[in-house]
């Protein structure tokens, strides 16, 4: 269970990577997303930690894009995984 696991989990890093990869961005777009990264640690610099999350997961085929991305608590970011909001999904 542990192999096929741990192959699982790279095999996804492997294919997030390449989503990212694949994405043309604007440099406009390129310094939203770093924008987004910063506020995602000034916020985690209160003690609450914040993850940079993609409202519709990249595995359901949307692109790397600040328009997909939103910072949210960490312990929401885990507990919601690969699924979509209920107002999107909706």
């Amino acid at each position: 269970y542990t192999m096929r696991f741990k192959a699982n989990a790279a095999d996804q890093k492997v294919k997030r990577r390449r989503v990212k990869a694949e994405t043309v961005l604007t440099e406009a777009e390129k310094a939203q997303i770093k924008n987004i990264y910063l506020l995602r640690y000034r916020l985690s610099e209160t003690g609450v930690e914040y993850h940079v999350d993609h409202r519709i997961p990249l595995s359901k085929g949307v692109k790397h894009h600040p328009d997909n991305l939103w910072v949210i608590p960490a312990v929401e970011n885990l507990s919601k995984g690969a699924k979509m909001p209920a107002e999107l999904a909706a």
